[in-house]
């Protein structure tokens, strides 16, 4: 049986054997590396959402109309970018984007297989080029 692929180890994975030696301070530790929020909403946050009905199932993975005229709107402000509305889409997360926009590059251009991605930034930079089929490079 031939092994699939296999994702090098997640970079957060080395501290785990530091977090007990960071728990015996005071205040223990703090955990910044994934940026998955840990604390309860306040409680005005929790009414709102739970009397509002608008938070009630999904919009579309392509945006709503709105969503997409409000954002051709703001790069043709901002940048002086035209783009019709039906190449403009919404993405549940940016690392969602920063992960898949490799791939669909790729697939727009099969001959270049190179992703510069920030040397300081997320493992999901490098890890969005190895899914890819693609050569990381880390930039300085």
């Amino acid at each position: 049986m031939t092994q699939g692929f296999v994702p090098p180890p997640y970079p957060y994975d080395r501290l785990d054997k530091f977090k007990p030696l960071a728990n015996k301070f005071e205040g223990g530790l703090v955990d910044l590396s994934i940026g998955t929020p840990c604390d309860a909403p306040t409680p005005e946050v929790i009414v709102a959402l739970s009397t509002s009905n608008s938070e009630r199932g999904y919009p579309p993975s392509i945006g709503s109309d709105a969503f997409r005229k409000a954002a051709q709107d703001w790069m043709q402000r901002k940048f002086e970018i035209s783009l019709p509305t039906s190449q403009i889409a919404a993405c549940i997360g940016s690392k969602e984007f920063v992960a898949t926009t490799p791939q669909y590059m790729k697939l727009r251009t099969p001959n270049r297989d190179t992703v510069l991605f920030p040397a300081v930034s997320y493992p999901t930079y490098e890890m969005g080029a190895i899914l890819a089929g693609c050569r990381p490079v880390a930039v300085p």
